[in-house]
């Protein structure tokens, strides 16, 4: 199979066959947004928030603002282009930073829940449903299924590329599985099996030999070889009440060895890559954080974000104090993701917990 480049990211109506669609999907077809909205963005580090769920071309005013949004992922070779993944109603993906979006009829109306793009060839698309993975060579054109479990209870959690080589695919499962393709999703190899459910995997995007899986035993393991050899950090963690309670990681684009890391304890800060830990104040008794994502800022790690289930916190002094800004909308704030090219715009998934 041949992989090509392309030089601009073009998805028409008639590529994605959305003209005719207007219901279903979380789609609505009226002028506001349903159910309070799915996805928010800021311009200005997060002090005002606007939606942006439009769907662009169609014959009258739409939205998918009644999805719940479970990830978000930029092309790393195009800040401008956004992929989204919900909750049942399938994949998005904007080619304006989310002025107008488009639904990617090839993947259906399923749950998405990990999204990756191959950083050398950008049509290269990976997205995880259910348990299967399925890849797209032709910008979301059409997915073919690439990775099947055969037990249906198991479901594939996260997919990630290395940032350097995008022919480095790698799959966590709800087995505890983490799985390894050196082909770009051709032929796969389980390279590491823990005993408990693994949540999600995560990479270091300045250096591919560094992943980390979060596992809901033992909290965040880490290899530095690519995968072939494990460690927890809950021994590093040990001293921070319900250290293994993992929620969400981010890096420092500044100190490669420099991470992130939320617990139901709170937030806490490696400069190390996890060989010690020092916590970060917050605002909010531990008890009440309930913290859901976590954001910093690649140019200044001294920008902080994170979002719980009514608030939005951001610091720029690396925690010392912080802002607070109630959510634009009802639902929880799940996931933050920062323009790499332009830091003062972030974008925010929404969706809907039931009580």
């Amino acid at each position: 199979m041949q992989f090509t480049k392309t030089n601009k990211f073009i998805v028409t109506l008639g590529l994605l066959g959305l003209s005719t669609i207007l219901t279903g999907c979380g789609i609505s077809s009226s002028g506001t947004l349903a159910n309070t909205g799915s996805i928010y963005r800021t311009e200005n580090y997060g002090n005002t928030w606007m939606p942006k769920a439009s769907i662009m071309g169609v014959a009258r005013v739409a939205n998918f603002g009644a999805a719940n949004v479970w990830t978000i992922k930029q092309d790393p070779t195009d800040n401008m282009t956004v992929y989204v993944g919900t909750v049942d109603s399938g994949m998005y993906v904007s080619n304006d930073s989310g002025e107008g979006w488009q639904w990617v009829k090839s993947l259906g109306k399923v749950y998405v829940r990990s999204i990756a793009i191959d950083p050398q060839y950008r049509c290269t698309i990976f997205a995880a449903v259910s348990n299967k993975l399925y890849r797209s060579i032709d910008c979301g054109r059409s997915f073919v299924q690439t990775y099947y479990d055969n037990d249906q209870t198991v479901t594939v959690n996260s997919v990630i590329t290395d940032p350097k080589n995008g022919a480095k695919v790698y799959i966590g499962t709800s087995r505890g599985e983490v799985i390894r393709s050196t082909d770009r999703g051709m032929s796969w190899q389980t390279i590491n099996r823990f005993d408990s459910k693994l949540t999600k995997l995560y990479i270091n995007p300045q250096n591919g030999s560094s992943l980390y899986a979060a596992t809901t035993k033992d909290g965040v393991s880490v290899s530095t070889d690519g995968g072939t050899r494990w460690k927890s950090l809950a021994e590093n963690l040990k001293s921070f009440e319900e250290g293994t309670s993992f929620k969400d990681m981010a890096f420092s684009g500044e100190n490669a060895n420099s991470i992130y890391i939320v617990t139901r304890y709170g937030l806490l800060h490696s400069s190390n890559n996890g060989s010690s830990w020092l916590k970060i104040e917050l605002i909010t008794p531990k008890e009440k954080a309930t913290i859901n994502a976590l954001a910093v800022d690649p140019t200044d790690e001294n920008r902080i974000y994170y979002s719980t289930n009514t608030t939005f916190y951001s610091s720029k002094d690396g925690g010392k104090n912080w802002t607070t800004k109630a959510l634009p909308t009802a639902r929880v704030g799940w996931t933050l993701v920062i323009d790499p090219k332009n830091t003062a715009m972030i974008f925010m998934g929404m969706r809907e917990i039931k009580k």
